[in-house]
């Protein structure tokens, strides 16, 4: 299979990854923050529908409750990727990196946005 067959369904592999590995995380009580929770499904939401900028502002709002996350600076970074500017979510892919260096959803981000 070609990987060009692929390319429609990048934008949904971060979705999917972050979600997997939010279900996987352990329960935090912060996580389960209303406010957390709200701007989490809401840049979750405008992501899927491809409103980036909305998802962007969203996120933003997440790391102000929780900004320990990994999967939500993943998360920025590529909402700022499929915005359309690659170099500027290469430092939040790198903060996802530092707090959790075995992030391979931060890692494959990054490695998007270097080869772009």
């Amino acid at each position: 299979m070609s990987p060009r067959r692929f390319r429609p369904f990048l934008p949904l592999l971060p979705i999917v990854a972050l979600l997997a590995g939010l279900l996987a995380a352990p329960a935090a009580p912060a996580a389960q923050d209303p406010e957390f929770v709200r701007h989490y499904n809401e840049g979750t939401k405008a992501y899927q529908e491809k409103r980036f900028e909305d998802a962007l502002r969203s996120m933003d709002a997440a790391l102000k409750v929780r900004s320990d996350l990994s999967i939500i600076w993943a998360f920025k970074g590529y909402a700022t990727f499929y915005a359309g500017r690659p170099e500027e979510s290469l430092p939040a892919f790198d903060e996802a990196i530092r707090r959790d260096p075995k992030s391979f959803r931060a890692w494959y981000g990054r490695g998007l946005a270097l080869n772009t």
